[in-house]
């Protein structure tokens, strides 16, 4: 909390500031599980397919999110990526920090129609332009 004040004419003016926050658990074992079930259900509401994870984008995802947290930040994490994706392999990728499962859920592009199956990696941690026990998730879409 912070509380200002200025006078000025016989009045007196306050700006009062509240920051509110919550601590992030620890991911559970089961937590990929329980964040496609989530989208599913989004898509699900919007009258989507649901998603399928695919072995060949989800052993990637997982490898590359390993490395949100390293040293060398999201080039390492690039760099993991292209190191690990099988050749021609045509995919979007979406890379998004989060403070839980259910903020990875609505995340956009997972939600478009043509999107047909799913890797997904998940990694928790903290670096420089994050807060403690931040979730990083990586995605790889395909149709």
């Amino acid at each position: 909390i912070g509380v200002s004040f200025q006078a000025e004419d016989g009045h007196t003016a306050y700006l009062v500031t509240e920051v509110f926050t919550r601590v992030t658990p620890e991911l559970a074992r089961d937590a990929p599980e329980q964040l496609l079930r989530a989208i599913n259900r989004a898509r699900t509401q919007q009258r989507r397919s649901e998603l399928q994870v695919s072995e060949e984008l989800d052993a990637p995802a997982r490898t590359a999110a390993k490395r949100c947290f390293a040293p060398g930040g999201d080039a390492a994490l690039m760099e993991a990526l292209r190191s690990t994706l099988p050749p021609a392999t045509r995919v979007g990728v979406v890379l998004s920090v989060a403070s839980s499962l259910e903020e990875l859920a609505g995340v956009q592009a997972l939600l478009e129609p043509g999107v047909r199956q799913v890797g997904i990696g998940l990694a928790q941690g903290q670096r420089a332009d994050t807060p403690p026990n931040s979730i990083c998730a990586l995605f790889l879409l395909a149709e």
